[in-house]
């Protein structure tokens, strides 16, 4: 039986929670399957914060937001990796830093996987504008097949 090696690219949010949910039934029982979870942390360029003098703020607040990013997402990704262990299905966790779309890609090319999963999620009709969404950067991106779970 061949392995399907697949990679989960998560969030945290609901959506991907029933992308996790739609992938581990998908392996469960009939597939001999990997699973690397992953999450992206956004570094500090997506997170300009003013203070009341319009500066962008300090290094050291900076690096408190990257450490608190950088935890959750550990948070994160455990809990994700739990879904499939429970299961059966052998998985493991990375985070990265960097943008979302990009480092999605290029992993998923890293780790050689025939699939990328991941939930649709909903966004603001100005952050779609000014941004894209990252499932909309993915699939234009990457030449990976990509499931978007709604």
């Amino acid at each position: 039986m061949k392995l399907l090696k697949a990679l989960l690219a998560t969030d945290g949010s609901e959506s991907a929670q029933r992308a996790a949910e739609y992938l581990r039934d998908l392996t469960s029982g009939t597939v001999q399957a990997e699973v690397v979870v992953l999450y992206v942390v956004r570094p500090p360029n997506y997170w300009f914060m003013s203070n009341d003098a319009g500066m962008v703020s300090g290094a050291e607040l900076i690096g408190q937001l990257l450490d608190t990013a950088r935890g959750e997402g550990k948070h994160i990704v455990r809990r994700f990796t739990g879904i499939f262990t429970e299961a059966g299905i052998a998985t493991r966790g990375l985070i990265a830093e960097g943008d979302p779309a990009s480092e999605i890609v290029r992993i998923s090319a890293e780790e050689k996987v025939q699939l990328i999963v991941m939930g649709s999620r909903g966004m603001g009709a100005l952050q779609v504008l000014l941004l894209g969404s990252v499932t909309d950067r993915v699939l234009q991106k990457g030449e990976i097949p990509t499931l978007v779970v709604p």
